[in-house]
C-alpha cells in the first residue's frame, strides 16, 4: 500500500474525506500541531513502518532513511479527489474541488509551523502520470533499492 500527504494522490486508499478536511483546521493551531510530536519517537525509528502526513520528513521524524514526497498537478489531484467524491455521492462539482484544493494548498505551503515542503533529501514522486499501481511500484522501488535516490 502506497500511503501518501494528499488523499488526491493516492486517489483509492480507504481513508475517510472528513478526515482529510479536518486536518487543514486542526493544524492551524500551532499548540495542536507540535503537541505529541518527538522526533525519535520509538515507532518512526521502526524499520518498515510507513507514515504519512506534512511535516513527517521534515519535522517528525527527519532523521529517516528514506523519504518520499509524493506529488501530483494541481488538476490531476482534483480530478481524481472529484472522482473519489462522486464514488460516495457528494454533490460538487470539478470546479468547486479545484478550488477547495488550491485554497489548502496555498494555506499548507504558507503556514508558519510546519509547512508543506518536501525535506531536503526527500524523493520527490511526481503521480501526475501513473496510476496507483505505478506510483506503488516506483515508491517501493526507491525504498527497497535506492533507485532515484535524490
Amino acid at each position: 500500500t502506497l500511503v501518501g500527504g494528499h488523499t488526491e494522490v493516492t486517489y483509492g486508499l480507504p481513508r475517510p474525506i472528513a478526515v482529510g478536511m479536518l486536518l487543514g483546521e486542526v493544524d492551524r493551531d500551532d499548540v495542536v500541531l507540535t503537541s505529541g510530536v518527538r522526533p525519535g519517537d520509538a515507532i518512526v525509528l521502526t524499520k518498515g513502518v510507513v507514515i504519512e502526513g506534512r511535516d513527517i520528513g521534515t519535522v517528525v521524524c527527519p532523521q529517516a532513511e528514506r523519504k518520499i514526497f509524493l506529488d501530483a498537478s494541481i488538476e490531476i489531484r482534483a480530478e481524481r479527489r472529484f472522482q473519489e467524491l462522486r464514488g460516495r455521492n457528494a454533490k460538487v462539482t470539478r470546479e468547486e474541488v479545484l478550488k477547495d484544493i488550491r485554497k489548502r494548498d496555498e494555506a499548507d505551503r504558507n503556514r508558519a509551523v510546519s509547512p508543506l515542503v518536501p525535506a531536503p533529501d526527500a524523493y520527490l514522486l511526481d503521480t501526475s502520470n501513473l496510476d496507483i499501481d505505478s506510483a506503488s511500484a516506483a515508491a517501493k522501488a526507491y525504498v527497497l533499492g535506492g533507485v532515484g535516490l535524490p
